[in-house]
């Protein structure tokens, strides 16, 4: 049997997940009822609150997207070729798309340290409230942009934008309010796997180092039978990022072992592959050929980086403001800038230079996240929180909700609004009391009992 290593610090318990980036706090400690962890090395010092060096490299997988998007692929904007326009810009924002493969490494790191001691019905909040609120802001910006400037794309109707209110238009063959939405979907299907295999049964080291080794197993048995439903369900394109990404964590909350190595040396060599697909499938959306040797060169840079920022004490411990401010504008940023960025383009191109025009977008969409994040994420994260939590708890609790029920206005044993107590409702409040208050009697009794009889037990063993 594989060894469980012992956690290199002390855990703390991770504070409320702040709406303004994913949680990179310390992870928290196992739930009781989880599986032990045997005695090894004495702990070292606490780990720093926040990965703040992560949250800057998100935003750096940001911005390859958002070049990516607006120079190497922006023909249809400039309504131009981008490389008459750009020159040698061009070339080297071409691999601006794996951005979402760094960010998708990010993610399985990420997701691992929130699930850490949390119940499925707290990590599911927890992620909701993380995507939606700004999802949903940025269908309405979208949605309303489209609406009066129908430019570079058509109209929805109105069946397809309440579709993509779920975050589930892909599955279901809707497409996206914007052409970037399709990577939240596997996202979510990251969230939904992880959710059911691991956080479900307890988060502990073994079950995520299974799932790890399940899911590599079966991405490589997806790739070789091609079944279409197969494939949606284990989606073998993505697995190894989010698998590498999960591997770096249990490195990070626990130590580096020569099975990890081993399983994060699999994942690379997965995600090196997938991307000989990826690198020919890019051909149609920057009209030429590219290079599988600097595909290779970027995916190996964003297992490192994330390594670096996370296992390197001099890198993981740096703390500053701007980082985590710069994690918090990465996902608005991400969902924001391609239409609207497009459609002030074209609009703006004609008296705008190129660069002055693609800088100040650039710095517009910045300042359009923040505020995003600001205006929208922070007042409505906590506020969905609440209510989430809430339905949770009557969900764990369901006698709880009855009688929260049966006390609130309007219900039988109330009164109605604005008239008198019905016939007979106020005996009938006493007889329901009465039964509740002998029912209390009865079971605090029987626990005394109860009490009673086993330190009678316990004396009695003892005296023996």
């Amino acid at each position: 049997m594989t060894p469980v290593p012992t956690p290199r610090t002390t855990l703390e318990a991770v504070p409320p997940v702040p709406p303004a980036a994913l949680p990179l706090a310390g992870a928290p400690a196992p739930r009781s009822g989880g599986t032990s962890v045997p005695p090894g090395p004495a702990p070292k010092p606490a780990r720093p609150p926040r990965l703040a060096v992560l949250d800057g490299l998100r935003l750096i997988a940001a911005l390859m997207v958002v070049c990516w998007h607006f120079i190497a692929q922006g023909d249809m904007a400039w309504e131009s070729e981008s490389r008459s326009l750009f020159g040698a810009a061009d070339p080297a924002t071409a691999y601006g798309w794996l951005g979402v493969q760094l960010f998708f490494v990010i993610s399985g790191f990420v997701i691992c340290m929130s699930a850490w001691g949390r119940p499925l019905g707290d990590f599911a909040v927890s992620r909701v409230v993380r995507l939606y609120p700004a999802y949903w802001f940025a269908i309405l910006a979208i949605t309303l942009t489209v609406t009066i400037w129908p430019v570079l794309q058509p109209r929805m109707t109105s069946s397809e934008i309440l579709v993509n209110l779920t975050m589930l238009q892909y599955p279901l063959g809707v497409p996206g309010v914007s052409a970037v939405f399709w990577t939240l979907w596997n996202e979510l299907h990251f969230y939904i796997l992880f959710g059911l295999a691991v956080v479900w049964r307890g988060t502990t080291y073994r079950r995520v180092l299974a799932f790890c080794a399940l899911w590599t197993i079966a991405s490589v048995f997806a790739a070789a039978v091609r079944d279409p439903i197969i494939t949606t369900l284990v989606d073998e394109r993505y697995s190894p990022f989010f698998i590498g990404g999960v591997v770096i964590y249990l490195m990070y909350r626990f130590r580096p072992t020569a099975l990890l190595w081993g399983m994060l040396g699999v994942s690379w060599a997965l995600a090196l592959l997938k991307t000989v697909t990826l690198t020919k499938d890019a051909k149609s959306f920057v009209g030429y050929p590219l290079s599988w040797k600097p595909t290779a060169f970027i995916v190996t840079a964003a297992f490192a980086l994330v390594m670096a920022t996370t296992l390197w004490p001099r890198l993981s411990r740096i703390q500053t403001r701007w980082l985590t401010v710069a994690g918090a504008m990465t996902y608005p940023l991400y969902l924001l800038h391609l239409e609207i960025g497009w459609l002030l383009i074209r609009v703006l191109h004609p008296h705008v230079p190129v660069w002055p025009l693609t800088i100040g977008l650039i710095v517009l969409m910045l300042l359009l996240a923040y505020a995003v994040h600001r205006l929208v994420e922070r007042p409505v994260a906590p506020r969905l929180r609440r209510v989430l939590r809430s339905s949770l708890a009557d969900l764990r609790n369901p006698e709880a909700a009855e009688r929260r029920s049966a006390g609130s206005p309007g219900s039988g044993s109330g009164r109605g609004f604005g008239s008198g107590p019905a016939p007979g409702a106020g005996q009938g409040t006493r007889t329901d009391r009465s039964l509740s208050e002998t029912k209390e009697t009865k079971e605090t009794k029987e626990t005394k009992e109860t009490k009673e009889t086993k330190e009678t037990k316990e004396t009695k063993e003892t005296k023996e």
